[in-house]
């Protein structure tokens, strides 16, 4: 009995010493969480070249009357320098990217996008609060309370989930279901949810192929800020609040390379 004993434990500690090298080897083999390329540093996650130089979008004379927003013109708006990083593209990219950039904005540091786990347990955290908050009080159901959205523009929650429902062709409820599963595609709504939750504001960025800048004898290729851009405001209207804190989290979108 003693020695049929020692051979199961030899073979499951075999066994277990063969899953934890096939894991390894698998992870090796498959590499970083998104598609290889020379425009991606592998080991970080961010876009090469490094420097990304921000532009106002079209929807910036809603808030700022006096920015030059046409991205065609000359002299475009700059908003600044940021840098873009790649994360998993796995349905739920949207909560990983605010993930990301709410970790730095917060405590300064660049999370390892390559550690899945805990990516993956901060997204579902942040994909929660996003289906509660379009779910209204009671739940289940979506209610006329209101959702700040940019500039100077105001939405019920009922309104914000029936129409989201409608383009999707399903029911409210079958929709906000859907927003609780992990690998979900996300957009506007849980977008606009999640900046009147945290209280931050949340930019949208896509690449723009043909502009780029010269800075310090290197290029600058431009982004430019997408129209649909949930920008938190303290307007004082239906009890909303104002920014927790004055950083900016920003998520830059842009195509797979």
């Amino acid at each position: 009995p003693l020695r049929g004993r020692l051979l199961r434990l030899a073979a499951l500690l075999s066994f277990s010493i063969v899953a934890v090298l096939g894991s390894i080897f698998l992870e090796r083999a498959i590499g970083p969480p998104w598609r290889s390329s020379p425009l991606i540093d592998d080991a970080t996650g961010f876009l090469v070249p490094h420097a990304y130089a921000l532009i106002a979008g079209a929807w910036e004379k809603d808030v700022d009357a006096d920015a030059v927003v046409d991205t065609d013109a000359r002299s475009p708006r700059l908003l600044g320098a940021a840098a873009v990083r790649q994360v998993p593209g796995d349905g739920d990219c949207l909560f990983h990217a605010v993930q990301v950039a709410l970790a730095h904005a917060e405590g300064g540091d660049h999370p390892n996008v390559r550690e899945r786990r805990a990516l993956r347990c901060g997204s579902v955290a942040l994909r929660s609060i996003a289906a509660d908050v379009l779910s209204g009080s009671g739940g289940s159901c979506p209610d006329n309370s209101m959702l700040f959205v940019q500039g100077e523009r105001w939405t019920r929650t009922c309104d914000l989930v029936r129409d989201a429902a409608s383009h999707e062709g399903v029911s409210a409820r079958r929709y906000l279901d859907r927003v609780r599963q992990c690998g979900r595609w996300a957009g506007g709504p849980e977008i606009v949810a999640l900046c009147n939750a945290l209280k931050r504001p949340i930019h949208l960025y896509g690449l723009a192929d043909t502009m780029s800048f010269k800075r310090k004898n290197e290029t600058v290729v431009a982004v430019v800020e997408d129209e649909l851009k949930a920008l938190w405001e303290n307007e004082g209207n239906n009890g909303a609040g104002s920014l927790t804190d004055s950083a900016v989290t920003t998520v830059e979108i842009h195509p797979h390379f």
